[in-house]
């Protein structure tokens, strides 16, 4: 405010980068757009790739400009050819996010041959290339890996992460110290430390959270990012799809910091608010409008993030339910469950016996606890369906008890929930003294899922070796079980706890 000429156009450089590195998108367009047409070219080019940040992050979409307008007119100029060389960069990862393949290539065109012309081929266009072509859905394009936050550290993080080494990626992203990336990431020098690079880490290491099952870590660490750092911006809006469904699998529904990240996130952004309402649906026990929600989501292309976040295959849209032949980039863990989740769902009922034994087993492969649980709730729907009550409750207790290893507490509630409709309809096929659906309702609130078990077939006169047969356990584990259900209801044998049973069912 207080210089002019020159001076001014330089102090507008200063704020309008410092600007982008704030993630500040409207007042980075402001500062940096005041220097075209009439600043220096030297200015103009190191305001260019900046520039193109910040437009993308207001319109939604890389601006619509030919690279060669840019270029340096003269090839003795290395600083100005450096500068286009980055921009271009930043440029071809912005498509990339997008899934804008075509204007994509022609801005890598534009870094292959900048960086031949000042020696950057291994420093700069090689991890820029190996990112792109990640972001864009395909982790196997490029092998060339840079230093620094970007081209060293995130693509070596996405990259392991997606082969199935989600640990050592998580390693690499959380290694924030001071002494590390001390080498500069030549495709955003000075910005290494910046509050947008910082977003991109963060919703980097929450989506990797994701990717391993631990939800409630992943929402607790996207919820401290959202207080200091721009996270609506990194990857076309993936920390805004991250904060909705984690918010919907802890939650049960979407809270007011995914809603003020829904609201700041710029036009065109990845969020699909057809899924985001079936899943809510789902886990709420409306399957009919989850169903409903999810078709509309397939009729409009069913779109996806190119880095793969759960979306919602428990439902069976009939004729509809396929195997992709390429998905969003995630690791071989969470491809696997989901293509189990398929099959399930897709099952003749010729083809049910032997597509449910061998998910069964290769469920049990599976390291993610969200992703396994998500399995073990489909095969207990499936079995529910087919009426056997056995199966279905027993896989529905270990979805619930995997996802509360998660922290997926909305899912966990909604495996339950399930549990209970079926408790109440397998109770209208017994006779009425063996329902006690009041005293299960009382009694699940102190004992655990399988002491409740336990309680309840002791009750209706199993003796332990048919309880131990029913529930696929050892007479020993059964005497266990029972030893801890009468010291936590205070009872001393099963005379007194099926006494107990009938008083609670006729007076609560």
């Amino acid at each position: 405010a207080h210089v002019s000429g020159h001076r001014r156009d330089g102090a507008m450089l200063l704020a309008g980068l410092a600007a982008v590195g704030a993630g500040l998108a409207g007042d980075a367009v402001h500062d940096l757009g005041s220097l075209y047409p009439r600043a220096s070219a030297r200015l103009r080019g190191r305001a260019l790739g900046g520039l193109l940040v910040a437009q993308t992050f207001v319109l939604g979409a890389m601006p619509d400009v030919d690279p060669a307008l840019f270029r340096p007119r003269s090839a003795k100029g290395r600083a100005a050819w450096r500068d286009w060389t980055r921009a271009a960069g930043l440029a071809a990862l912005l498509c990339a996010e997008r899934g804008d393949r075509a204007p994509m290539r022609l801005w890598l065109d534009a870094v292959r041959e900048g960086a031949a012309v000042v020696g950057a081929e291994t420093e700069l266009r090689e991890p820029v290339v190996a990112l792109c072509w990640l972001l864009a859905g395909d982790s196997e394009v490029g092998v060339g890996e840079g230093e620094g936050p970007l081209c060293g550290t995130l693509l070596r993080a996405l990259r392991l992460a997606a082969r199935g080494d989600i640990e050592q990626g998580l390693r690499l992203l959380r290694d924030d110290s001071p002494l590390a990336d001390l080498a500069p990431d030549h495709l955003v020098p000075g910005f290494e430390r910046s509050p947008l690079v910082r977003a991109y880490r963060a919703v980097a290491e929450t989506l990797l959270l994701v990717w391993r099952g631990d939800i409630g870590a992943a929402r607790e660490r996207l919820l401290r990012a959202a207080v200091e750092l721009p996270v609506a911006l990194p990857f076309a809006g993936l920390g805004v799809v991250l904060a909705r469904r984690l918010d919907l699998a802890v939650r049960g529904e979407i809270g007011p910091v995914a809603h003020a990240l829904t609201a700041v996130l710029p036009v065109g952004g990845g969020v699909d608010g057809l899924v985001d309402s079936g899943i809510e649906a789902f886990l709420a026990g409306a399957v009919d409008a989850a169903g409903a929600a999810v078709e509309l989501w397939r009729d409009g292309g069913a779109p996806e993030p190119v880095l793969g976040v759960p979306g919602l295959e428990e439902v069976a849209v009939a004729a509809q339910v396929q195997r992709a032949a390429s998905g969003p980039v995630t690791p071989p863990d969470l491809a696997a469950a989901r293509d189990l989740r398929v099959r399930l769902l897709a099952a003749s009922a010729g083809s049910w016996p032997s597509e449910r034994d061998d998910v069964r087993e290769t469920a049990r492969t599976l390291r993610s606890p969200f992703a396994r649980a998500r399995v073990e709730l489909v095969l207990g729907l499936q079995h529910a369906v087919r009426d056997d009550h056995l199966a279905a409750r027993m896989h529905l207790q270990r979805a619930e008890r995997l996802f509360e290893a998660a922290g997926a507490d909305a899912w966990a509630r909604a495996a339950r929930d399930r549990i209970d409709r079926l408790d109440t309809t397998a109770a209208q096929l017994v006779p009425a003294p063996e329902r006690l659906s009041v005293c299960r309702s009382v009694w699940r609130r102190r004992l655990t899922a399988r002491e409740l078990d336990v309680a309840m077939l002791a009750v209706r006169g199993a003796g332990n070796r048919e309880i131990g047969r029913e529930l696929s356990v050892s007479v020993r584990t059964v005497e266990v079980h029972l030893g801890r259900v009468f010291a936590k209801l205070e009872v001393r044998n099963r005379v007194e706890l099926t006494a107990l049973a009938h008083r609670t069912e006729r007076h609560l």
